[in-house]
């Protein structure tokens, strides 16, 4: 597709021009334009872009390769670096935040502490079934995000900070506690693929980049085939064939 369809790549390096994202951008430039809604412009444009080629079922490869440095010099193409999500990893702001910040997440972790009646629970790092359950089922979430947003706005910093407020008082165990309040989303709708991006935190591990394909599966990490391929439009030169080898792996082969 990279090859006879050249259309390819002219699109996704316009649309990084377009979208304002450059692979020098340094962290604290990706965070800026990441709040800024950079990457709801990076989603119009490949809606767009994908459907203008005639390739709707690849937008999700579409956006590997928009966040990908794979091109190289003298026009050839490394395909190991074209990966998927967590698309851009960055370190987070909130790690230089200081110690008022420190406060304010210990502080709220002793008083959630306190409302469940657990005395050896977030304060000291610890997660239980007691808080899951109120935190993912009984309304905890919303609860957390309301907090964070006074506690943010007390603490004089932009409201945009309540995203990381949330994740810092997260135990460590715990992932994805902040997609899961209606209060953040409707505030901050531009952070709805939040899990598309990995903010390195030195209390978690950031999750690796695995390599893109353009279904959308990496056969290679133990992943149970797809029934069916997206079929590439019909364009002149192009032919592909879906095969497999003699360890039954599929090969999609394109000429």
């Amino acid at each position: 597709m990279h090859y006879k369809c050249p259309e390819w790549g002219d699109s996704v390096r316009s649309a990084r021009s377009e979208a304002g994202f450059s692979f020098e951008l340094q962290e604290h430039e990706l965070w800026e334009w990441l709040v800024s809604g950079g990457y709801d412009k990076v989603k119009e444009i490949a809606d767009r872009e994908v459907k203008k080629l005639g390739v709707e079922e690849f937008i999700d490869y579409y956006l590997c390769c928009f966040y990908s440095d794979y091109e190289r010099p003298g026009g050839t193409i490394d395909f190991d670096e074209i990966k998927g999500p967590p698309w851009v990893a960055l370190k987070c702001p909130a790690a230089e935040f200081g110690e008022d910040w420190q406060r304010s997440i210990q502080s709220a972790r002793e008083s959630i502490d306190r409302k469940l009646g657990q005395k050896d629970g977030l304060s000291s790092g610890k997660i239980s079934d007691k808080f899951l359950n109120w935190y993912f089922q009984g309304g905890g979430a919303d609860e957390v995000a309301e907090l964070a947003m006074n506690e943010v706005q007390r603490l004089g910093m932009e409201a945009v900070n309540s995203l990381l407020w949330v994740c810092c008082l997260s135990p460590t165990e715990v992932y994805r506690m902040v997609d899961r309040s209606g209060l953040l989303y409707d505030r901050f709708p531009h952070f709805i693929d939040w899990d598309r991006f990995a903010l390195k935190c030195p209390n978690r591990e950031v999750r690796r980049r695995f390599r893109a394909y353009p279904s959308g599966i990496d056969w290679s990490e133990g992943a149970s085939p797809l029934g069916n391929f997206p079929v590439l439009p019909e364009r002149p030169g192009i032919h592909y064939q879906i095969a497999s080898d003699a360890s039954s792996r599929l090969i999609w082969n394109t000429s």
